[in-house]
Parts: C-alpha cells; structure tokens; sequence
C-alpha cells in the first residue's frame, strides 16, 4: 500500500470555529449593530437638543414662563422700573391718539373736494 499524504485545506472562507460562519458575517453583523446603536444614540440626542433649545421646547417654555414671573416681580419692586413702564404706556396711549390725528387728517384729505 503506498501512503497518503494530506495537507490543510487552503483558499477558503475563514470561519468562526464556535458557529461555523464565516468571519465576515460577524464581522458585518457587528458593524450594522454598532451603526444602529449609533443612530438610535443620535436620534436621542436630537430629540434632547428639541426639548432643550428647540422654539415648542417644554423645558425652554417653563424656563421662560419662569423668567417672566421673576422679571414681574423685579419691575413691581423697583421704583425706576416702575417709572420706565409708566412712561412707556404714557407714550403708547400718546402714539394712538396720534394715530388717531393722522386718521382723521387723512380722512379730511380724501373727503376735501
């Protein structure tokens, strides 16, 4: 009888001893589990960013709902404040009454034969 020799098998797939898969797949299974924790991660942050800064965000209208009940309370409690919003409604009813003025001269404009 004559003896055979016999050598490794060369030149295919290298696999996973454990699942027999090749290499590759798990490889490619892993990258696309990474990039959809990456997205999920990146449409939480989005989503975090909205509540924070974006216009409708709850978090920045109890900041500013804040803000303004503190900013009320300072002007009550500060004389000059007080002062400047006093003058500024003076103006305000000033400028309808100017409005007014130049309605009617307008008016008177139109009507002159």
């Amino acid at each position: 009888m004559s003896a055979q020799i016999y050598a490794p098998m060369t030149g295919g797939l290298e696999t996973n001893i454990d699942t027999g898969d090749p290499v590759q797949v798990g490889a490619i299974a892993r990258q696309a589990r990474e990039e959809e924790r990456r997205n999920r991660r990146l449409e939480r942050h989005l989503a975090l960013v909205e509540d924070l800064a974006g216009g409708g965000g709850s978090v920045v209208r109890a900041i500013a709902q804040k803000l303004v009940l503190r900013i009320e309370h300072l002007v009550a409690n500060d004389e000059q404040a007080a002062a400047y919003l006093t003058l500024l409604k003076d103006l305000q009813q000033e400028l309808r009454v100017g409005e007014r003025i130049v309605a009617d001269e307008v008016e008177d404009l139109f009507e002159r034969p």
